[in-house]
């Protein structure tokens, strides 16, 4: 009852935006592009229709495409399909370290699966569900292509056989290792006799390790044929074994699991039809293809030969269903591909899935739809419709971006992009704990998953080489639990997972989390709970990072979170720098976590911990303030410094008044950390001047055009903090402001003609900035609103993408969870304003044109107890809650605390979604 009143509070706001803002014109939703066209699927949920013709493109003359391949996420919980505009799909596995399966080796006439064709018995091809370009599916004759929530539908029509196909794949919602394909096959002839057909579902079974464009060749196929569980259905399994040196040995087959560059425990893959049609099988790729190749392989004019092809590297998965076609009739063929990395068998988890098949994708979808819909978001200057399609959209991304850790035994969401996709990394060890951020909100089914990638973090946890001191956290991650941190050393880590930490307990009052015991699995550190290892890394960064005796900053090692920084500044002395330089924005950064992490402590009675961590936080904040550049041209504003590298010989400090350079990425956590109250105003001015207005598409790093993405790109992770500092200080019209450009349509809107960044995109995007840049100029890479040269391998499904937007639902109005609950600062300039913001967990509504004084929303903590909801309110508004407002807590009025400043109140709840704090304000008369 109380989430269906949260449901009705948003949606009532958001038709109220919609008509406000009087409707659209156009035909297609905003956001678009050139690519294709949004629409709502038939499950409610929003999809792209992808069309890619090659007129979209308006890159610069001369120029290739930016990528070969445009791609979609299909995931759910425990696997990420790589969808691709040419109808294929690869699956990324993680368990075994990273690989990708279902593999692109046209050496081997290996495609990737997830594809088929429709043919006469006599193998006449009537549809392929695999167009002819990659780039362009547009090309090929009665071919569709729709992205969606967990699927990729492809549309085949042959008019003149009176025929149409409709192939979707789709990862069930939960943590399934398997996709479905379902193909509908319809009969469009008004009369006629039926019509015996044929169709060819086609999984390659070539797999990665490590790299997209690198094939494995310690692989060795192991394929049977077997009876499916129901008697009729066949199960194609790949036993797979990995033929690696490193692999022979018994330490590989023999105990607990061991770090390794090779999976030598690969998990069977396997094909299963799924319901009672005639089936026959092939695993020989190349005499399938043939001299018909790809686009009409030779095999459809002959029997499969039922043959296991064991061990040859063409060794594929191709299942033939015979079927009659009446007249006006349809057919549907489903099956199932997938990989069993437990103590289920194949053909047992095949015929679970079977069981419930027919109706998997609608059930599938409706899961989905109760998950996306529980976010929104409407404020003046914002279009309604759009916000809530793409936070639906994101929460998917975002949710369907994990995968399960083997080694660590634990989800984790990695970036993706080009980390995952070209490199198979899992790093920065910043990035994962940042991107779960936004599912703290998310209820109970998705904050679980905060959790997991709190504790996979906590078990990477180490002894310190430089210091021998517990709580070091490597740069990242690769195979199969190795440290990848490529020479990387930062000084963040540790502060990022105490802030995500101390975020969830806040949040939800889930206190018996900290309770958890957790084992570090590759080092000689000591197991503990989280409680114990949260505070490892606190001491870690205390004791062994430790602060400059200079700048009284964090010390920055050899990166702080710009991993890219010395690299870029070039100081006279890099190791003077790596010895003895220091961080501003690591140490607003920790400023922002240990105030947090300060009052968990208190929460749970640390009071010791607390005090110590207080005093600190102390410390640090002053370094911050004491790091202020007065602006050289304007002494009504300024900035925070970005670093210090080490000695006035070595170049002193990097963006000060010197310089002229103001790095947002600083100036953002600088809000967060709450540094010196006086200066905040002129600090937004700065921000708004330097690197807001002038981009359409998010601040830019820096207002410097040298240089790549690190310095004048758009950074997603810059941004998150950026939104959440101008909202925590009341600046909500430019916090929602920055929200707009941060969305994936307004880039769409600006570059139409770029595909990444209309449903997906990388963790920066190139600023109008880089256009003029000569180092750059007439470079395709370095076109505005593209990416930089690094990223372009694979430009879409990072989490940087996804996650921003998400968790800047809640804080562009300043939410904050406190020691006593939460708060608010729905500071607009128009006190009129007409708001919502909402999560499964909390929410907030504000509707200035009933009433001065009108506001209502939800607190649905994991735990029971009494919870503050505080409001800090602009002087016109709490004037006038002095006068008019009471609270309603479920109809029921509770004493309200009103002062010139806001006002709050405290109330009961019960700990679940359906005893949640429910509230509204309410006129006295």
């Amino acid at each position: 009852q109380h989430c269906n009143k949260m449901v009705l509070l948003l949606a009532s706001l958001v038709a109220a935006m919609s008509v406000l803002a009087g409707g659209r014109k156009g035909d297609d939703p905003p956001g678009s592009s050139h690519f294709g066209v949004w629409f709502t699927d038939r499950w409610g949920l929003p999809a792209y229709r992808y069309t890619g013709h090659p007129a979209a493109s308006s890159l610069p003359t001369g120029h290739a495409p930016l990528v070969p391949t445009v791609a979609h996420q299909v995931g759910n919980d425990r696997i990420v399909g790589v969808g691709l505009t040419n109808g294929e799909l690869s699956v990324r596995q993680d368990e075994g370290g990273p690989k990708l399966l279902h593999m692109l080796s046209e050496a081997d006439s290996q495609y990737r699966g997830g594809f088929g064709y429709l043919s006469t018995t006599e193998g006449d091809v009537l549809a392929a569900s695999r167009a002819k370009s990659t780039v362009s599916p547009g090309d090929t004759p009665g071919f569709e292509l729709e992205f969606g929530v967990g699927y990729i539908r492809k549309g085949m029509a042959n008019t003149s056989a009176g025929v149409t196909v409709s192939h979707v794949v789709f990862a069930p919602f939960g943590d399934d290792p398997v996709v479905v394909s379902e193909v509908t096959i319809t009969d469009q002839r008004g009369a006629g006799p039926a019509r015996p057909l044929q169709w060819d579902e086609v999984w390659g079974q070539a797999r990665s390790t490590w790299r997209l464009d690198a094939v494995s060749t310690s692989f060795e196929h192991r394929i049977t044929a077997n009876p499916g569980a129901d008697g009729s259905s066949t199960v194609l399994v790949d036993a797979v074994i990995n033929t690696a040196t490193e692999c022979s040995t018994s330490a590989a087959t023999d105990g607990p699991p061991r770090p390794s560059y090779e999976d030598c425990h690969p998990a069977p893959t396997f094909l299963a039809s799924v319901d009672s049609f005639t089936t026959t099988f092939t695993t020989a790729a190349a005499a399938y293809f043939g001299s018909g190749g790809v686009v009409a392989p030779s095999g459809l004019r002959r029997p499969l030969d039922m043959q296991t092809n064991t061990t040859a590297s063409d060794a594929t998965m191709v299942m033939r269903r015979h079927f009659v076609l009446a007249a006006g009739g349809s057919v549907t063929l489903r099956f199932v591909a997938g990989y069993a990395p437990g103590s289920e068998s194949p053909v047992a988890m095949a015929a679970r899935i079977a069981a419930t098949a027919p109706t998997l994708w609608s059930a599938s979808s409706a899961e989905w739809r109760s998950f996306c819909t529980g976010y929104g978001a409407t404020a003046p200057g914002l279009d309604a419709q759009t916000v809530q399609r793409e936070l639906q959209w994101h929460a998917y991304n975002l949710r369907a971006g994990l995968s399960f850790d083997s080694f660590r035994g634990e989800h984790v969401l990695n970036q993706g992009g080009n980390y995952a996709y070209s490199g198979g990394l899992q790093g920065a060890a910043r990035d994962p704990v940042s991107h779960v951020m936004p599912l703290i909100t998310a209820g109970p089914n998705g904050s679980k998953f905060v959790k997991e990638v709190v504790r996979y973090t906590l078990k990477e946890l180490e002894n310190d080489p430089r210091t021998g001191i517990a709580g070091w956290i490597p740069w990242g991650q690769g195979a199969f639990g190795m440290e990848d941190s490529l020479g990387f050393w930062p000084s963040d880590l540790e502060n990022y997972l105490l802030l995500t930490a101390a975020q969830y307990v806040l949040a939800t009052r889930d206190v018996s989390f900290l309770s958890e015991p957790v084992a570090p699995t590759n080092s000689t550190v000591p197991g503990g709970t989280v409680a114990e290892l949260l505070w490892a890394c606190f001491t870690h960064i205390r004791d062994s990072t430790g602060v400059s005796p200079t700048t009284g900053l964090i010390t920055l090692l050899n990166v702080d979170h710009n991993d890219g920084l010395l690299s870029h500044l070039k100081p006279p002395n890099k190791t003077e720098a790596q010895l003895h330089g220091s961080s501003v924005m690591n140490t607003a950064l920790a400023v922002y976590a240990y105030m947090q992490y300060v009052d968990v402590l208190r929460a749970v009675g640390e009071t010791e911990h607390a005090d110590a961590v207080a005093n600190h936080t102390a410390q640090l904040q002053a370094a911050v303030e004491a790091a202020w550049a007065p602006n050289p041209t304007s002494n009504s504003s300024g900035w925070y410094k970005r670093v210090h590298l080490g000695d006035v010989d070595n170049g002193g400090w990097v963006g000060d008044e010197r310089d002229g350079v103001m790095w947002t990425e600083t100036q953002a956590w600088s809000l967060l950390a709450d540094t010196a109250p006086d200066r905040i105003a002129k600090l937004v001015a700065e921000l708004d001047r330097q690197v807001r207005k002038p981009s359409p598409v998010g601040a830019f790093n820096t207002g410097k055009s040298s240089g790549a993405g690190d310095y004048a790109g758009v950074w997603w992770c810059g941004n998150l903090a950026l939104i959440a500092g101008l909202g925590r200080h009341g600046f909500c019209d430019l916090a929602v402001d920055e929200f707009n450009k941060n969305l994936l349509a307004q880039h769409a809107i600006v570059y139409p003609d770029i595909w990444f960044g209309v449903w997906s995109g990388p963790d920066t995007f190139n600023s109008v900035l880089m256009a003029a840049d000569p180092e750059w100029k007439g470079k395709a890479e370095s076109y505005a609103g593209a990416t930089r040269t690094m990223t372009i391998e694979f430009p879409v499904m990072n989490m940087w993408t996804h996650t921003t937007p998400l968790y800047s639902v809640l804080s562009m109005i300043g939410t904050t969870f406190t020691a006593d609950g939460v708060r608010f600062s729905p500071k607009f300039a128009d006190s009129a304003a007409v708001f919502a913001v909402a999560s499964p967990l909390v929410g907030l509504a504000g509707n200035g044109s009933a009433f001065c004084c009108s506001f209502s929303g939800w607190y649905a903590p994991h735990a029971a107890g009494s919870f503050a909801i505080e409001l800090a309110l602009t002087p016109t508004v709490a004037t006038c809650c002095q006068s008019v407002g009471v609270v309603l807590v479920d109809g029921r009025s509770v004493t309200t605390n009103v002062t010139a400043a806001g006002l709050s109140f405290v109330a009961t709840a019960g700990g679940s979604e359906q005893t949640a704090i429910v509230w509204r304000t309410h006129s006295k008369a």
